[in-house]
Order: C-alpha cells, then structure tokens, then sequence
C-alpha cells in the first residue's frame, strides 16, 4: 500500500470522540473506532467523496457507548472529502474529515 494515515472523529461541538484509520492501497479502506455516548443511536455510515457521491458504509456495529464501523472503498482515499455517522433522524452525529473543505 501507499500509506495508512489515522484522523479524528469528532462529535458536532467538535470533540474528538474516536479516531478512522484509512489505508490507501489495492483495496484501499477505513475503520472507524468511536466511544461516546450518543443520545439517538447512530444507523448508518457515509463516506463523503470530493465530487460529493455518498457511499453507504458496508457495516457498521453499536454497542453502548462504542461504535465500530468499516468497509474497503470504491475510490482512493485522496478522492475522500470526509467520513460521517448518521443518527435515526438523518442528523450527522460524528465526522471525520480526511481533506480541506
């Protein structure tokens, strides 16, 4: 692979509550690791492309406070703009950002 470079997820205030690894080679992918208390349960992950495509995230598990998810991309990480988990209301919970917006 080329690189595996680690990112903070924060939570809406802006806390980083967890960290997504990305690793950029044949495949390329991301795991998130998350613990923090979410008062609505987050029910889907998104990877955010620089052209502004969505891609849901294949799994993604809670458990309590700690929330895990993963999945190998369709793009290279360089094409990723950002990483975001959605509660049950469509809100987006937590972000990692991977680029400059």
């Amino acid at each position: 692979g080329d690189y595996f470079r680690a990112f903070p997820m924060r939570d809406a205030d802006g806390l980083k509550v967890g960290n997504l690894s990305a690793y950029q080679g044949r495949p390329s992918w991301i795991y998130g690791v998350v613990d923090a208390p979410l008062s609505s349960p987050p029910i889907r992950g998104v990877v955010v492309a620089e052209d502004g495509t969505r891609v849901p995230v294949d799994s993604i598990s809670v458990s309590g406070s700690h929330i895990s998810f993963g999945m190998t991309l369709p793009f290279p990480i360089r094409d990723v703009r950002s990483v975001e988990v959605i509660d049950a209301s469509g809100s987006t919970r937590l972000t990692a950002r991977l680029s400059a917006e």
